[in-house]
C-alpha cells in the first residue's frame, strides 16, 4: 500500500489512510455494533459487520488499477 502514494507524500499519505481505516472501522465499530444490536435485537449483527468489512478489503484491493499507479509515480519522480 506505501508504493501507491508519490514519495513525496508517501509518510503523510500513507499515515492518513491509516488513521481514517483506524478511526472508522476500529474507533466506530463499538457504537456501531451497539447501534445494530438494539436495532435488529440480533447478536449476530457483529457477524454482518465483519462479513462486510471482510468483503470491503479485497474489493478496494481489486479495484487498483497497477498500471495507473505505476503511471502516476512516474509522472511524480520526472
Amino acid at each position: 500500500m506505501v508504493e501507491l502514494v508519490p514519495a513525496q507524500a508517501r509518510t503523510s499519505g500513507y499515515s492518513f489512510a491509516q488513521a481514517v481505516a483506524a478511526a472508522v472501522f476500529g474507533g466506530f465499530t463499538p457504537a456501531i455494533l451497539t447501534w445494530l444490536n438494539h436495532s435488529f435485537d440480533n447478536n449476530a449483527m457483529v457477524g454482518a459487520w465483519l462479513a462486510g468489512n471482510a468483503i470491503i478489503g479485497p474489493g478496494a484491493a481489486l479495484t487498483i488499477d497497477k498500471r495507473k499507479v505505476a503511471a502516476a509515480q512516474n509522472d511524480v519522480l520526472r
